[in-house]
């Protein structure tokens, strides 16, 4: 990683600031909308649909293993970037599973959701709300793609890329909102379909 000085830092931090500024303010005139588009199952191939499947099985993974760290560290500590993580079987065994499918982006969306969701449990207790800690998943249904062009991208009214997958999924629903004119892409979450939060 390339060193900056004190005036680049700066001068960075308000480039963000000022975009950050002007993205609120368009925001004002804009509407956001959720559309739920779905893949076509029909016009997978075997290797698109066991990517689909293993991308929520290591979601699960990663999820659990982050818990179980944050036993004895703070959240901030994880590592996005492991390629292994361990956990239990159904006779309670010590295992290690691979991380084959899930991307880097996916991997710090779940990391981004429970620091979101310690938050949120944190604000509840200062409201004197009973709450508990957060629970281990046997599934993951939801998978945030927080970056469009990154994590996501439609390519047309009929295919999405998603990241990780050498070829588009053909999907159906997007004509819903294709040709509405100025449309701004935001995070888009993969569960059984395809939901995306688009600004008009």
């Amino acid at each position: 990683m390339l060193n900056i000085t004190e005036e680049q830092r700066l001068e960075k931090n308000d480039r963000i600031r000022e975009k950050g500024k002007q993205t609120r303010g368009k925001r004002k005139s804009q509407v956001c909308r959720v559309y739920r588009v779905k893949i076509d199952f029909s016009h997978l191939n075997e290797a698109q649909k066991e990517h689909l499947k293993m991308l929520f099985v290591e979601t699960k993974w990663l999820y659990n293993d982050a818990l179980t760290f944050m036993k004895d560290h703070d959240i901030s500590g994880y590592d996005t970037k492991i390629v292994t993580v361990h956990g239990l079987d159904k006779d309670r065994n010590s295992v290690t599973h691979g991380l084959q499918y899930i991307s880097s982006q996916m991997k710090q969306s779940v990391i981004s959701g429970i620091r979101s969701s310690l938050k949120a449990l944190s604000s509840l207790k200062k409201n004197d709300y009973k709450v508990g800690g957060l629970r281990y998943k046997s599934d993951y249904v939801s998978i945030n793609l927080q970056q469009h062009k990154i994590t996501y991208r439609f390519n047309d009214e009929k295919h999405i890329g998603l990241q990780g997958f050498s070829k588009s999924l053909r999907i159906r629903g997007a004509r819903q909102f294709w040709n509405i004119p100025n449309l701004e892409f935001a995070n888009a979450k993969l569960l059984i379909c395809l939901m995306a939060t688009i600004w008009q």
